[in-house]
């Protein structure tokens, strides 16, 4: 059942990335590639490394994600990247608290995923309502 679920997530990353690199111009673009990096790295640790480890790599991955993002959301005019960042906030908020958690009582961490799922839907809707808007990159 797992494996459905990860056959619909990446499925659904690459239809909101396809879709955001096409309203998106070379900043977004960019910002798209990182997000590509962080789905491709906390796949890779996830599936390489045992739970704790992973956990840990998964949430730098996080961090260093939310900190591109910052960087991004204060000299961009978009809208977009702030919505991202808020919910980069609260999954890296979550991964935080698992580690902190044992495994075996509560999964913080997947409630991630499901984070991630919104702050790709808000990545796309932004960008496609910044394009109708008229809202440049700076």
């Amino acid at each position: 059942m797992t494996d459905i679920f990860l056959l619909a997530f990446w499925t659904y990353l690459l239809g909101a990335i396809a879709l955001g690199w096409r309203a998106g111009d070379s900043g977004d673009r960019k910002m798209i590639l990182a997000i590509c990096g962080a789905a491709f790295a906390t796949g890779m640790a996830n599936g390489l490394f045992a739970l704790q480890t992973a956990s840990m790599l998964v949430a730098v991955i996080d961090v260093m994600l939310l900190a591109a993002f910052g960087h991004y959301a204060m000299w961009s005019e978009r809208h977009w990247p702030i919505w991202f960042v808020g919910i980069q906030a609260a999954i890296c908020v979550l991964a935080g608290a698992s580690l902190f958690v044992p495994f075996h009582i509560f999964r913080l961490d997947l409630i991630g995923g499901f984070w991630a799922v919104v702050a790709l839907t808000l990545m796309a809707v932004g960008l496609l309502q910044d394009r109708f808007t008229g809202t440049k990159e700076t």
